[in-house]
């Protein structure tokens, strides 16, 4: 099913592959099988979702995350992908609720990606909610796991609400100094 399934995305049939992960929802039984189709379907529903700007498409991308963590509630990226997708569908709470469930001692101190990827997602959804403080705080962490890419995702709208906050300027300038070598003042340090 995998190779099909990549041998149509290589050839540029993604259309193709929604009905073809959705008709193996009823083919398969096994739990971890199962959560793999949900969470490949949600990934797929957000590429079109993004791709027609379609808020129906992120809701139906949020359900089948949902049912993902059904079979598996402990999955970090599943955790974090859901919480983004509410923050597509502006719902806070929502995604703050869905980071909520992760416990941060149970991430690998390697996985920089899940550690960024939450951080930034707590992010957004402190700035969404107006608490500039906590936004700007997971920011930062979000900076320490991954400051490349935290520098190319500053520009996302749903952080708005942080921009005139010192600490993030200040956290703006030394990225851009850190990662991209501007030039910097004899007083600043890396993030």
């Amino acid at each position: 099913l995998w190779r099909e399934l990549d041998e149509r995305k290589d050839a540029g049939k993604t259309d193709e592959i929604l009905p073809m992960l959705k008709d193996a929802l009823n083919q398969f039984e096994t739990k971890d099988l199962l959560f793999r189709i949900h969470e490949r379907i949600s990934f797929l529903l957000y590429e079109f979702a993004v791709r027609d700007s379609d808020p129906a498409l992120f809701q139906e991308a949020a359900d089948h995350m949902e049912s993902a963590l059904d079979l598996n509630p402990a999955s970090f990226t599943t955790l974090s992908g859901l919480a983004g997708l509410y923050l597509y569908l502006n719902e806070a709470d929502k995604a703050l609720a869905t980071l909520s469930r992760v416990e941060p001692s149970l991430i690998p101190k390697d996985n920089q990606q899940v550690r960024f990827a939450l951080n930034f997602n707590y992010a957004c959804a402190y700035a969404m909610k107006g608490d500039p403080e906590k936004g700007v705080l997971h920011l930062e962490q979000a900076a320490e796991a991954d400051p490349a890419n935290t520098l190319s995702n500053l520009g996302d709208p749903q952080l708005d609400n942080l921009r005139n906050e010192e600490r993030y300027k200040i956290l703006d300038k030394k990225l851009r100094v850190f990662v991209l070598g501007e030039k910097r003042d004899a007083s600043e340090t890396n993030p």
